[in-house]
């Protein structure tokens, strides 16, 4: 049976919410270019799938159940020995998503007793398969997506980091990067003052219409204010495909990623986390308390993408860039990571 008819399995075989939820799954991981094998061995005759992003395995999806439970599924993780989910940083409500979903090592003597992995902060003795998701909802399927954003980003950022060198000063000063996005969404922000202090919101709600950011003049590589400054990048015959330029704050010893740039034609595929761990080794490596960063509130994939790697709103200024910030839905915020000082 070809991998082509796994929608029609889950058509003929589910129904309902477990339909609708496999279905969801199943053009997530279309649409994030997965590559779909059926299973082999004692999985030969089942409706089992093992799905590959570069090669690599991300995950398993079995429909039908493996006991004769009609009208179920599952999806299991791989981590192929990857540590992917050892300390990386998730939302609250999502981890708790993710240590209900742990694969536990049941002892039956097929895995030699199981392995003990950290996983996202805490220690579990899992099986060959680090999480289960029996029938999940649509809540869970959210969840293993993001699971799988991370596996994914793990598995690409292999393919460029060695790629990444240090950028010379007297070369690439002035180089101009253009910055471009589209937000389907923003960060409204409302301040609000009573007789007790002020209440501060950043809500995300939904624009109008989508909002374009296009290329300026203003991002430049190593402006000439800046001081102890370092950049990383990714060059192609001669042009830069990707950038991390990094400051000290000397005075509050904290680290300042100025800029963090990656062409449209590369995003998705791991390249600003590995360049943001460069960075932060840095800040790590120079005992600084705080590493840190501007973005602003229309941003939201660079939001995103920061509270994704850990990154937590730390301050905000609601005039930075003009007197009706508020308005335009562009304030600045300040996220930032703090560090531990040994």
């Amino acid at each position: 049976m070809c991998e082509s008819k796994i929608e029609s399995i889950i058509r003929e075989t589910l129904t309902d919410d477990a339909q609708k939820n496999a279905l969801d799954f199943v053009e997530y991981l279309r649409a994030n270019d997965m590559i779909f094998e059926r299973g082999k061995g004692y999985w030969v005759d089942k409706h089992y799938w093992m799905i590959k992003y570069k090669n690599e395995y991300v995950c398993f999806v079995l429909v039908g159940g493996d006991e004769g439970k009609e009208k179920s599924w599952t999806i299991w993780s791989d981590d192929s020995g990857s540590m992917w989910f050892e300390d990386y940083q998730l939302d609250e409500h999502i981890k708790e998503i993710v240590h209900a979903n742990i694969d536990f090592c049941g002892y039956c003597g097929s895995c030699g007793g199981g392995t003990r992995k950290k996983i996202f902060g805490k220690t579990f003795d899992v099986c060959r398969t680090t999480f289960r998701f029996d029938n999940p909802n649509s809540e869970a399927v959210e969840c293993v997506k993001k699971l799988m954003d991370i596996r994914i980003n793990s598995i690409a950022k292999n393919t460029y980091i060695n790629r990444i060198v240090p950028l010379d000063r007297e070369k690439w000063q002035g180089y101009r990067l253009d910055f471009h996005y589209v937000s389907h969404n923003y960060y409204d922000v409302e301040i609000n003052r009573s007789d007790d202090g002020f209440q501060l919101s950043f809500i995300k709600k939904p624009f109008d219409t989508p909002f374009e950011h296009m290329p300026n003049e203003t991002d430049k590589l190593f402006q000439p204010w800046w001081d102890d400054v370092k950049a990383w990048g990714i060059e192609d015959n001669g042009k830069l495909i990707a950038v991390i330029e990094t400051v000290v704050e000397e005075w509050s010893n904290r680290l300042r990623v100025t800029e963090l740039w990656i062409d449209d034609a590369y995003r998705r595929k791991g390249i600003g986390t590995a360049l943001m761990d460069i960075a932060v080794k840095r800040a790590k490596d120079e005992k600084r308390r705080v590493i840190m960063l501007e973005t602003q509130s229309r941003n939201e994939g660079a939001i995103g993408f920061y509270l994704a790697y850990g990154f937590s709103l730390i301050g905000f200024d609601a005039c930075a860039y003009g007197n009706d910030d508020l308005n335009r839905k562009e304030v600045r915020m300040e996220m930032g990571i703090f560090l531990e000082q040994k």
